[in-house]
This record gives C-alpha cells, sequence and structure tokens, in this order.
C-alpha cells in the first residue's frame, strides 16, 4: 500500500507535510522541541526567539569550533 518509511497518521492516512512555527524555541521545551523536528521529521519549521545564542550550533553549524 505505502513504503514503509511512510509515517501514517491514527487512521492510516499518510501525514502530509507541514510548516510549524515555534515561538521560545530558545527555552527547554522549545529548544528540544526544534532538535526532534530537524532530525527526525521532514516538516518544515521556523523557529522564532529574542536571543539565537542557544540555537547557533543548529543554525550556524561551520561557525563553531
Amino acid at each position: 500500500m505505502f513504503p514503509p518509511s511512510t509515517r501514517l497518521d491514527l487512521d492510516r492516512s499518510p501525514i502530509k507535510l507541514i510548516k510549524i512555527c515555534i515561538i521560545g524555541a530558545k527555552g527547554f521545551i522549545g529548544y528540544h522541541l526544534c532538535e526532534k523536528l530537524m532530525f527526525e521529521t521532514p516538516h518544515k519549521f521556523h523557529a522564532l526567539d529574542v536571543y539565537k545564542d542557544k540555537l547557533k550550533h543548529l543554525l550556524e553549524p561551520k561557525t563553531l569550533p
């Protein structure tokens, strides 16, 4: 029916790609949610916060030592 890598919803239909906006991405929950979305899902997302220093390694990995 579907390829084995296709993720399914509770009603067994394929999950459609969505765009997500995370506000408060520097906080504990937002930070870990960003990591999870980035590495484990194909969804697109925007992470917003006042400061970006905690997320710098995710946003600009080439700038780190």
